[in-house]
């Protein structure tokens, strides 16, 4: 039945339509065939991979950097807490004893250079014996800086170029003018 209608038809319908239409219908098919095959050979993302340059002269063993780190910036307190391949990250501003900022995510040490990426979910920090504290996560995309630690000290240099992933104004954290420097010593 259909052939019928497909040959009564075809002396009606102009030869450039049935050719672009079987062009069409041809290319749909190789497109859809690609496609299936591209479907299984999705790129893998790393987002912990380093876009800083690592200095293989300078490796640091991560378990160096393990447990609680402090230092203080200017008028502001951190706090570096590491577990495993999990962080947190938190600063209070001696103006602001009420507030803390903080973030918590996944951390890579690659040579001299640490890889931060902040978690999607972070969850909710709370200090039950001051409930009047207010936490805010830090707006942060993937940073990257150099570290250098002998176990006991630590030091971080973060590049001018990372300020760009700290969104919101939380630039005041650190100086940029070029890098910041942040002295670390264990808890």
């Amino acid at each position: 039945m259909i052939g019928r209608l497909i040959s009564g038809s075809l002396g009606r319908i102009p030869a450039g339509l049935a050719i672009i239409t079987v062009m069409a219908v041809t290319l749909s098919l190789v497109a859809g065939a690609a496609l299936q095959y591209a479907k299984g050979k999705a790129l893998a993302y790393d987002p912990l991979a380093p876009r800083l340059l690592p200095d293989a002269s300078q490796t640091i063993d991560p378990q160096l950097l393990e447990g609680e780190w402090v230092t203080q910036y200017g008028r502001y307190a951190m706090s570096w807490q590491v577990v495993g391949n999990r962080f947190e990250w938190s600063m209070r501003h001696k103006d602001e004893p009420l507030i803390v900022y903080f973030c918590r995510g996944d951390w890579k040490l690659v040579n001299n250079v640490m890889v931060i990426e902040q978690r999607a979910d972070m969850g909710y920090p709370e200090d039950p014996k001051n409930l009047n504290v207010r936490y805010i996560p830090i707006p942060m995309k993937n940073m990257q800086f150099f570290v250098q630690s002998n176990g006991v000290k630590a030091q971080w240099t973060i590049p001018g170029t990372e300020y760009s992933r700290i969104s919101g104004g939380l630039f005041r954290f650190f100086s940029t003018d070029g890098s910041t420097v942040l002295d670390w010593s264990r808890r």
